[in-house]
């Protein structure tokens, strides 16, 4: 609309041009009303590609990078007011992977390093037998050489989604947290609701631990807080905010 008042010309007849630039490769549609040149495309892949590769080499033991450290630099790629419009046409397109709250290159993954594998196995399988009594991390290391760091084994397995790292040592396996989750969608069902005292009860844990784990949830918007109760929010979508 605005190309055609601007140039004096028909509505149908920008769209037709564009249809035509699009289709010769030379403009993108942004999945709204808007499009990018060619040039403009390029240089938002590229500066995606460029900020990612320089995270993941600084940040070897993290899967992702939160979303917003692309705002900033595809602001300057493109005059694109809508950071979401742009990130959703970056994972379209395959330039990135969307994963939660964060943004990856596709061909990046966290591993472990050699000799770590046994006692990361060690490790996880402690924690899927504690189930919501996880132990601390300081009880691992003096089982462990120097060279073999927990805390970063803690952390590759979190951002493998091996385990769900809750707040500051508190760590819980995948499927303790698919059990809890379980049980939220039971307790939402009955009259007390989700509380922090009927979920503790349910899974026999303890306030410390299920005190953070409901914040936790909340973070993650699978649950909401309102007033001494939660609610269980819908499905989350991978929407870009």
């Amino acid at each position: 609309d605005e190309i055609a008042a601007g140039m004096g010309i028909g509505v149908g007849a920008v769209a037709n041009a564009l249809a035509f630039l699009e289709q010769a490769g030379r403009a993108t549609h942004l999945l709204d009303d808007r499009y990018l040149s060619d040039a403009a495309t390029r240089r938002v892949e590229e500066t995606a590609r460029r900020t990612l590769t320089a995270y993941h080499r600084q940040n070897a033991l993290r899967r992702t990078m939160p979303r917003d450290g692309l705002r900033a630099p595809l602001a300057k790629a493109a005059t694109v007011r809508d950071f979401g419009v742009l990130v959703r046409l970056l994972a379209v397109r395959g330039v990135v992977q969307l994963e939660g709250n964060g943004v990856r290159l596709p061909e990046h993954s966290v591993e472990m390093p050699a000799g770590w594998q046994q006692p990361a196995d060690e490790i996880l399988a402690v924690y899927a037998g504690a189930g919501l009594q996880p132990p601390s991390p300081d009880n691992f290391q003096a089982n462990y050489r120097r060279d073999i760091n927990v805390r970063s084994i803690l952390t590759i397995l979190s951002e493998n989604g091996k385990l769900a790292h809750i707040v500051d040592d508190l760590y819980i396996h995948e499927d303790a947290m698919t059990r809890v989750r379980a049980i939220l969608r039971r307790l939402a069902t009955h009259a007390e609701g989700i509380t922090v005292g009927s979920v503790r009860d349910a899974t026999e844990s303890s306030r410390k631990v299920i005190l953070p784990l409901l914040e936790y949830l909340d973070a993650q918007h699978v649950t909401q807080r309102i007033d001494e109760r939660r609610v269980l929010l819908p499905e989350a979508t991978d929407k870009v905010v």
